[in-house]
């Protein structure tokens, strides 16, 4: 569990360092990856040259993904267990998978929608998704039968800045964007602009439990999205090669195996 104590050193942004959440390794998954997801269910996606493979987290294969016609370079969306969004930003296309990781319908295609650029897609309440539109620098969200259900303003007008992000993710009816040179930006589900989290460096959107997960340095860090308090995450090894985070499980890349933590009792 996490301590409520508060050092209150200032740290990034003016926010208090909390006293550090020690982690228990638990498990270690023999694959070699790229980079980890892991969703609510526990359950750990290996992603490595556009292949996806899923397991439980004692390391047995539940299903296992292969498509070249997508692309190597793929974002995946695991906050959906039962509909898991894979994105291709090189070739512009989208597909969500079932838990068998199998193919749920025809994959989708952006620039039918006259979409002529897509840098982004994540997963939506109620089986939607989110698009960012790089030409217009505009938010789109979409229901399950793709109908247009809202939409941001011009971000690059709106915030005034040099605008690069570089992933986005849903969380609690929020839309939370990361562009790595000024912060996070956050958005309501109707594409209204909140707040800008001015914590910086962060190239990779990981939230689970009200908080949010970065790297700094090899370090983990969780960030209190409630009170910006932040706090190290003590673990036993580095997690520069890549992360995922649950309410209960952190999964970290190391060499070629994925190790498994839980809090410390």
């Amino acid at each position: 569990m996490r301590s409520l104590l508060v050092l209150c050193l200032l740290f990034m942004g003016g926010a208090c360092l909390a006293q550090p959440t020690s982690w228990v390794l638990s498990s270690t998954i023999e694959v070699n990856a790229n980079s980890v997801h892991i969703d609510q269910l526990n359950q750990v996606y290996a992603l490595k040259k556009g292949e996806i493979v899923k397991l439980d987290d004692n390391g047995n294969e539940i299903a296992r993904y292969s498509n070249r016609l997508i692309g190597e370079d793929i974002h995946v969306d695991v906050n959906n267990p039962l509909k898991v969004l894979v994105f291709s930003p090189q070739l512009m296309k989208l597909k969500f998978l079932d838990s068998r990781l199998s193919e749920m319908q025809d994959e989708l295609d952006f620039s039918v929608y006259g979409f002529d650029q897509v840098g982004l897609a994540a997963t939506s309440h109620s089986n939607g998704f989110w698009l960012y539109d790089a030409l217009r620098f505009e938010f789109v969200r979409f229901n399950q039968h793709y109908e247009e259900t809202a939409r941001t303003p011009n971000v690059l007008q709106l915030l005034r800045v040099e605008f690069f992000p570089s992933q986005m993710v849903e969380f609690n009816n929020n839309l939370y964007v990361t562009d790595p040179n000024q912060g996070v930006y956050v958005f309501d589900v109707y594409g209204t602009f909140i707040k800008r989290i001015p914590v910086k460096g962060i190239a990779k959107l990981v939230i689970s439990d009200n908080r949010l997960f970065f790297e700094k340095g090899g370090t983990l860090y969780a960030l209190d999205l409630s009170d910006l308090n932040e706090e190290v995450v003590m673990l036993s090894g580095s997690v520069e090669e890549g992360f995922g985070v649950n309410r209960n499980r952190i999964a970290v890349i190391h060499k070629k195996a994925i190790n498994i933590y839980q809090p410390s009792p």
